[in-house]
Formats: structure tokens, sequence, C-alpha cells
């Protein structure tokens, strides 16, 4: 989901985001997420009706059609988001394993089945709730983890290491590294610009956008790279 959604805002970016009007979106958000017949039909703004599927798939071909590279992550997403959308058409159980909401309904089905349980009963609603719970002993998420139903798309470690080490293709890992560098030559900083000064000059840094200039993978690799503070701020003059 982040995945998708990171493509789609790149999208966005790029000016290239699909011209596609729902009519009522926060109804269709509404009928999907309650549609027990898996249709998924939406209404667009033109009148025409569309599947929810549909809808991805026409995201999906913008995503994929965007000249971005092969980067390994991108069409791994790209991969991922189509095989989903594959099994969801074929037979929502397929995707047990990779989105929660089926993942949850199958694991409700089965203790409903089990203790002969109504969909209204307080213990089985109860359950619905603890599926959601982030201790790692009481979620029942974790428990698919830990018996193999639920597949992993990161590590643990993955996720501690990526708490205090942004990607370095991003604006935040320039942050990041300026800060744990250069702290005290740090006069301002902001989202999108950092003020660097000490007795001899000052100089702004505007951080540009990842999806449309390629200064930033420059400005990352003098944050990374630079044996000083002298040696930082000479080759970000260069790079403009």
């Amino acid at each position: 989901k982040i995945g998708t959604t990171s493509l789609i805002l790149d999208l966005i970016e790029r000016g290239e985001v699909p011209q596609l009007e729902i009519a009522q979106p926060v109804d269709a958000n509404k009928s999907i997420s309650r549609d027990p017949t898996y249709d998924w039909i939406i209404e667009l703004k033109d009148g025409r009706k569309i599947s929810a599927i549909d809808v991805q798939r026409i995201y999906l071909k913008a995503a994929a059609g965007t000249d971005s590279g092969t980067d390994e992550d991108r069409q791994w997403i790209l991969r991922e988001w189509e095989s989903v959308l594959n099994d969801l058409e074929r037979d929502v159980m397929l995707a047990r394993d990779r989105v929660d909401w089926v993942g949850k309904k199958l694991l409700l089905n089965a203790l409903q089945e089990e203790e002969k349980l109504s969909l209204s009963d307080p213990w089985l609603q109860s359950i619905d709730l603890e599926y959601h719970s982030v201790d790692l002993e009481r979620g029942l998420y974790y428990e698919l983890i830990r018996q193999g139903t639920m597949r992993r798309v990161v590590t643990e470690e993955d996720i501690k290491r990526s708490i205090f080490n942004p990607p370095e293709t991003t604006r935040a890992f320039f942050r990041g590294r300026s800060v744990a560098r250069f702290n005290d030559e740090i006069s301002s900083i902001q989202w999108d610009e950092i003020v660097f000064a000490n007795h001899l000059q000052t100089r702004r840094v505007v951080l540009p956008e990842a999806a449309s200039d390629a200064r930033l993978s420059a400005l990352n690799h003098a944050a990374r790279n630079g044996k000083d503070f002298s040696e930082f701020i000479r080759a970000i003059g260069v790079i403009g």
C-alpha cells in the first residue's frame, strides 16, 4: 500500500496522473468496503460504471509507463501490485497472505465457523479489534506472521534500521545526514530547505524534489561523502 501510494504521488508530481474522476469518492469508498460480492462497482463523473479493480489497473498502467528507469524496488512494487489485482479478480482468498483485510476475514470466518458464532457476537467483534493490536504478543496479525500465514515484506532488522536511516534517494536523507554531521553549522532547517552558517559564510540549500530534479542525488552524495564541512560546502556550491 505504501509502495503504490508512492508511485501515485510520483505520477501527481509529474503531472501524469490519469484523468479519472469518481462521482462520489466518499460514498464509493464506503460501498467498496461493504460489498460482500466483491464486484466493487463505482460510478465515474461522466456516468460510466467501472470496477475498483479496473480503476487500480488504470493507475498501474500509468505508473508502469513512466520514465523512471529500472529501479529494483519500483519494479517489485509494480509486479506485486499486478499480482494482487489478478488474485483479487480470481478469488480474493488468494491474496490472504498479502492483503490485510483478506487475512483477517479468513481468520474471523474460521473462528465463526469453529465456535458457531454470529457476526454480531461480542467476542468475535473483540477478536476483530485484537487483530490490529500493535502488541507483538497479543496482536493477531503477529500470530499469523509466526504461523507463516501472512507474508512479510521486510524484517524486524529492516524496520529498526529504517527508523534512523531514511532512503538515500530522499530529501530526508540529506536533512538527516546534515544534522548528524554538521549540526553546529545549521542555523535553520525546514522541510524543504536548510541554512548552513559559520563565521566564514552562510549558504541556503533549497532541497529539490527527487522526482523532477537530479540535483538531489548529488546533494545526498555530498552529505554522505564530504570529508568535512568545508569540503561539503564546496561540493553543494558546485551543485548549485
